[in-house]
């Protein structure tokens, strides 16, 4: 009986840690101390839902607060059937999720405008400015 009822705990113990909440990971493109190689913490977050995508394992959570966030999002990590992994918008935050990564302007003096904005708001390394003339001429082979 007292083997019985020890091999009951243990497998009690066990389903109960299979079925545990996993970690939340955070994403803040709005942080200054947000980076892809953070562990995804609130005091220091990811930069991008990519990155923390990575780094999920079964019964994670992504939260993901306010902003832009120009990428492609590929969901690579799956859960298990009572541990699946939650992508989510922080709660009361309105998230865009976006795989623009090229700002078209009608006007060619424009370009160089947005560009020098992008530096400034660190989006530079994200997107690219091009007037639409060119990329209509690029379309047609031109």
């Amino acid at each position: 009986m007292a083997k019985l009822l020890g091999l009951t705990t243990v497998a009690i113990l066990l389903a109960a840690a299979t079925m545990a909440p996993g970690a939340t990971l955070v994403v803040d493109a709005g942080s200054k101390a947000a980076a892809d190689t953070n562990a995804g913490t609130a005091d220091k977050p990811f930069l991008t839902i990519s990155a923390a995508l990575k780094a999920v394992k079964p019964g994670d959570v992504v939260e993901v607060k306010a902003g832009i966030y120009r990428e492609t999002v590929l969901m690579g990590a799956t859960g298990v059937k009572d541990s699946p992994v939650t992508l989510k918008a922080a709660a009361g935050e309105r998230v865009v999720v976006t795989g623009a990564d090229v700002l078209a302007v009608s006007c060619p003096y424009e370009v160089s405008r947005f560009e020098d904005s992008l530096k400034v708001l660190g989006y530079d390394k994200k997107m690219v400015v091009r007037d639409v003339v060119e990329i209509l001429a690029e379309a047609l082979g031109d």
